[in-house]
């Protein structure tokens, strides 16, 4: 008789409590750090769209420069633009409107313009169609957005003040410089009072009312000088209109929905006019600034896009905000 061998008993070891947790916490710190590289990607791609979007906008400010001597128009306070206003300060369009034949936008920039009930429509229709090149995409989508008929902006602009009230507009996140001394009128009907080359002796940035500014008047270099770049934003006003540097349309002639200072001698400089991160309130009717973490983009005179960070220096801030004021010694910012 066979002698039968026992099979040997096998020991099932389950995990502790103690391990389970251990394995938790790992999978948790894991899926953060993943979800925070997710999360650093896409604004790395968003902050890439966001500074061709200004390189576009600069490239744009070289065609009208080459095709009619000077950078687009500040425009007029408290209208839009019109073809028939031309190139230069009989335009009472902004910068943007100016732009639009050399971002390819010219069937845009064609609409509307005579005293006709048929053009203020496609006048209306223009002021709220979006345009992608305008929108940074850390900030907001491209689409048009509620206008605000508050204290800032308690009309519709010339020509259709008091004739068509616009209740929707495309939006931009991007502004002129007007540099840290300007002046500001206020429009009627008529047009207004002040002439170009007299704002132009005292206002020291690129945008103002009117404004005629060609690259001879550019003394500090292009390369050192502010065209256009991201403007401060309430973060809770993205969406409403309300928001006092945020309530016209991207179109509208010189405002502060399209331009920025680094400041302003005739009330002194101090660090309010630096440029900041977006957050609740703060003083977004004047200063520069955006919605990335470290960083706000600005497209020089000469077309190149610059990375200025929130702790820049006040007077160099000011320097490069100034066309004219002699001070390219200290003038910097990195070149992306």
């Amino acid at each position: 008789m066979k002698r039968q061998i026992p099979l040997r008993r096998r020991h099932f070891r389950g995990f502790t409590f103690i391990e389970l947790l251990i394995v938790l916490a790992i999978s948790g710190m894991l899926l953060a750090l993943m979800m925070s590289a997710l999360v650093q990607g896409r604004e790395a791609a968003r902050r890439v769209q966001c500074q061709n979007n200004l390189r576009q906008i600069g490239t744009a400010a070289q065609g009208h420069l080459t095709s009619h001597g000077i950078f687009p128009s500040g425009g007029w306070p408290g209208w839009v633009g019109v073809q028939k206003g031309g190139f230069g300060s009989s335009q009472p369009g902004g910068w943007l409107y100016s732009s639009l034949p050399y971002l390819a936008e010219t069937s845009q920039y064609a609409l509307g313009g005579e005293e006709t009930d048929e053009s203020h429509r496609l006048i209306a229709r223009r002021l709220a169609q979006p345009l992608s090149v305008v929108i940074c995409p850390s900030r907001r989508g491209v689409r048009a957005y509620p206008v605000a008929h508050n204290d800032m902006n308690c009309d519709s602009p010339f020509p259709l003040r008091g004739k068509l009230l616009i209740t929707v507009a495309g939006r931009g996140d991007y502004a002129g410089s007007m540099g840290s001394r300007y002046f500001n009128v206020m429009a009627t009907s008529e047009g207004l009072s002040v002439r170009p080359a007299e704002n132009r002796s005292y206002s020291n940035g690129m945008f103002f009312i009117q404004s005629e500014v060609s690259d001879r008047h550019v003394t500090d270099g292009l390369s050192k000088t502010y065209l256009v770049g991201e403007k401060y934003l309430d973060s809770e006003q993205y969406e409403t209109g309300n928001g006092n540097g945020d309530c016209e349309s991207m179109y509208a002639g010189f405002g502060l929905s399209n331009a920025r200072a680094a400041g302003n001698s005739i009330v002194g400089t101090s660090n309010n006019w630096l440029p900041m991160r977006d957050g609740v309130g703060g003083n977004e009717r004047l200063v520069f600034g955006s919605a990335h973490p470290t960083c706000w983009f600005v497209v020089m005179c000469d077309g190149s896009v610059r990375a200025i960070g929130y702790d820049i220096d006040e007077q160099t801030h000011r320097q490069l905000s100034d066309r004219n004021d002699g001070g390219m010694g200290s003038k910097s910012g990195s070149s992306e």
